[in-house]
């Protein structure tokens, strides 16, 4: 292989001119993930071994689900949710109490039978043909939470941590449990751990990558394996230099970058990158991602908001320590990530109420009513749509008339700071709670430091604790807090 390729006119990085690895570097993993490497490449096809052992993994997942779910009657919150997906649809009216319990998505969601087979809810015994369909089509985001587990492990820690960390997803009995529900909680997991992990790609994205696709002037880069980390950078910069040389206009390269960016942007589960002069495409992906899955979650649950404060942290915290290679430009894709986001949200309610800029003396809760107070609060509010910014009102109302919590067989008035903790103990799994005591004990090592990587592991699932032990005296169960276990599953 030359220097040039001739029929280019930019010459591309030599593969050959970079030594190899020694024997065992390219198939051993890094020992940790590398802030000078970018750590959100998004990784090859796994290994036809890899791929038939993630394959069982989900089907072990699935099987569990239907067998656990399969012969069980209709819990509390399940027959208020049954059926409602189809009324709000056809009446487009939220005019229920239970029609604001939770947003509509899963409600949508769990409907699809009733349109598929024409159902209307019947309160009898030919409900359970009912019940069952509904909470199976909670079983794909199931898999989806599993899969993604895999995709971000397999891409700090290698292939075997990735199987290991789908491992932990497929047999958690917390996800088992909720997975068969028509509840909210698995999808809101799901698309929680699915944004944070395409927020986090936005660290990276304007780096350098080991494998990268350009458009219009960019050539393919073979896939370097086990080469000097330093090297490959070398390389690819002296790259760029000579790409800046040549003087193309920047507006026009945007331009032409943004229009064949677009043409070549797909979602895959493996695929591999693209990046384009002048315009970040593989950016372009992370951040129309990212909006899209946090629009799902703000469309599942009314806890995704509690995950505004979390992004606001790792982005601050990443400028703070110059984490983020181009803060203007992850600035602007995190913004135009949120609009994203704000859209989907009105979009799943058609604009209910969007534009209405509620008064202080709708608001139940205590909370509301003070923030209610304030022009600039109210000004946000109509970006909302109404029934959403009920939903949230009626939910803190409960969540301050909280009555009485049952912990370690007393009964005690209000909320306990140490109840989700105590539940968590209880009820992860011993594999679980061993591994995730060993990955701590790693982490406390001298030798051993936080790396940027695993700040967006940390992070989430402690802020999140947090805020639920102190802050919240609702403690009703475990599913409160499930947002934090996949985050766990790939730190363990």
């Amino acid at each position: 292989m030359t220097d040039e390729v001739k029929d280019e006119p930019f010459p591309m990085p030599n593969p050959d001119r970079i030594e190899p690895a020694r024997s065992g570097d390219a198939q051993r993993p890094p020992d940790g993930p590398s802030a000078e490497m970018p750590e959100t490449c998004t990784p090859a096809r796994p290994p036809q071994t890899a791929r038939l052992v993630l394959t069982l993994l989900l089907a072990v997942l699935a099987l569990q689900v239907v067998a656990g779910m399969w012969g069980k009657s209709a819990t509390y919150d399940e027959r208020k949710y049954l059926g409602l997906g189809k009324y709000l649809l056809k009446y487009r009216r939220w005019n229920m109490d239970r029609t604001i319990y939770h947003p509509p998505l899963t409600y949508y969601l769990h409907a699809a039978p009733f349109f598929a087979f024409g159902w209307d809810f019947k309160a009898d015994a030919s409900s359970r043909v009912q019940i069952r369909a509904a909470r199976l089509c909670v079983l794909p985001l199931a898999a989806l939470l599993a899969l993604y587990v895999f995709r971000w492990a397999s891409e700090l820690y290698g292939q075997r941590a990735g199987l290991l960390a789908a491992f932990l997803c497929a047999f958690c009995p917390n996800i088992l449990a909720h997975a068969g529900l028509i509840t909210a909680d698995v999808a809101v997991t799901c698309f929680l751990f699915i944004t944070v992990y395409y927020f986090r790609g936005l660290s990276a994205v304007h780096r350098h990558a080991q494998e990268s696709r350009f458009s219009e002037n960019i050539f393919p880069i073979r896939r370097i394996q086990g080469q000097a980390r330093h090297e490959v950078h070398e390389e690819l910069e002296a790259h760029e230099e000579r790409r800046r040389a040549q003087g193309i206009a920047v507006p026009l390269r945007a331009l032409r970058g943004f229009l064949r960016g677009l043409r070549v942007l797909r979602v895959g589960s493996f695929g591999c990158g693209y990046a384009a002069l002048g315009f970040t495409v593989h950016g372009f992906r992370f951040m129309v991602y990212a909006g899209l899955a946090f629009g799902l979650a703000l469309l599942s649950k009314y806890t995704a908001v509690f995950f505004v404060p979390i992004l606001a942290l790792l982005l601050l915290a990443g400028l703070a320590a110059r984490k983020w290679p181009s803060p203007r430009r992850v600035l602007l894709h995190t913004a135009l990530a949120l609009l994203l986001a704000l859209f989907i949200l009105n979009l799943g309610y058609g604009f209910k109420g969007t534009f209405r800029a509620p008064g202080s003396g709708e608001f139940k809760s205590a909370l509301f009513g003070e923030l209610g107070r304030s022009r600039l609060v109210r000004t946000a509010l109509v970006l909302l749509p109404e029934p959403f910014v009920r939903g949230m009102d009626f939910q803190q109302h409960e969540s301050e008339r909280a009555g009485e919590t049952y912990l370690m067989g007393q009964v005690r008035p209000g909320g306990c700071w140490n109840y989700f903790l105590v539940a968590f103990l209880v009820k992860a799994s011993v594999p679980f709670l061993i591994l995730l005591v060993w990955a701590g004990i790693s982490l406390a090592r001298p030798k051993a430091a936080l790396t940027w990587n695993e700040a967006f592991l940390l992070v989430p699932p402690l802020f999140f604790f947090l805020y639920m032990s102190l802050l919240n005296d609702l403690n009703i169960g475990l599913r409160y807090v499930l947002p934090a276990f996949p985050f766990l599953f790939v730190f363990a």
